[in-house]
């Protein structure tokens, strides 16, 4: 399936907003949840998401994660959320670039790697802080410190 990245084993991420059939597609592939990081009303996000992911057949939850401001306690939902969701999840936002912080840190804290094991992991993947300076501080910051 294109646009989509496993940067966990069980949590992929998509590179954009998925439609609906794609939705039904992910479901078919195997898919058992999504995670919705936008905010509803988004510019540009699916109306009435949760209704059409509950239709393809898959579990649906919404935590609203902002790349420009991240919170520890955001994070910390998100996070708990991704535990809870039947397997595999796939998350998602506008770029796909704040989904892909989300799931390297829950792979982080499953599989104990270090921050800097974590943002390599990301950069292998294609996911470039060079333009989020801040989003690799609060990556770092969130895994080292917890």
């Amino acid at each position: 399936m294109e646009n989509i990245k496993w940067l966990s084993d069980d949590v992929a991420i998509t590179c954009k907003q998925p439609s609906f059939e794609e939705f039904q597609r992910f479901a078919e592939a195997g898919f058992s949840s999504v995670l919705n990081l936008r905010a509803a009303g988004e510019p540009g996000s699916l109306e009435n998401e949760s209704q059409q992911v509950r239709r393809a057949g898959l579990h649906y939850s919404n935590v609203l994660l902002e790349a420009e401001s991240p919170s520890n306690a955001a994070m910390d939902s998100v996070l708990k959320m991704l535990k809870i969701l039947p397997k595999p999840v796939l998350c998602h936002c506008k770029s796909g670039f704040c989904a892909g912080f989300v799931v390297l840190t829950y792979d982080a804290r499953a599989c104990c790697l270090s921050a800097e094991e974590a943002l390599a992991k990301g950069e292998a993947a294609g996911l470039h802080y060079r333009d989020h300076p801040h989003i690799k501080q609060f990556i770092s910051d969130y895994i080292s410190k917890r």
